[in-house]
């Protein structure tokens, strides 16, 4: 019996895990990104990585979530981060991707510190991050 599943389209075991790719929504951006997405899901855990670039026309960037996250209490958002380009320039910090607790998307930011994109040119964000599933 599998442990490791990617969602109904694939399975593994814990030991060569099988990645799933996953068509995810993006907002921020005018006409079609490049979105590339996948993930892994072993019980609760899900592993979601993905590479979004594209022109941008919001100075926000959110990403659909595989499998929606869980109701985690007080204090219970997910952080991690990620490679970044902002009007074209590649970020010198790491761009920062949110999960709060029972989101389906998650959100990216510019930096550490929450910064909102440009709304012009080249945006892009490269992460992968761990989250507890609903």
């Amino acid at each position: 019996m599998p442990i490791v599943s990617g969602g109904s389209g694939g399975s593994g075991s814990a030991f060569a895990p099988t990645w799933t790719n996953f068509a995810a929504t993006v907002t921020g951006f005018t006409g079609s990104p490049t979105v590339k997405a996948a993930y892994i899901q072993a019980g609760k855990l899900v592993i979601f990585r993905f590479q979004v670039q594209g022109t941008s026309n919001a100075t926000t960037f959110t990403i659909g979530l595989p499998v929606a996250a869980g109701a985690w209490g007080t204090n219970g958002d997910c952080y991690t981060f990620g490679q970044g380009r902002d009007n074209t320039v590649n970020l010198t910090t790491p761009a920062m991707i949110e999960i709060v607790a029972s989101a389906t998307s998650a959100t990216i930011y510019k930096d550490g510190s929450f910064a909102a994109w440009t709304n012009t040119g080249t945006k892009q964000a490269y992460g992968e991050i761990m989250y507890e599933s609903a």
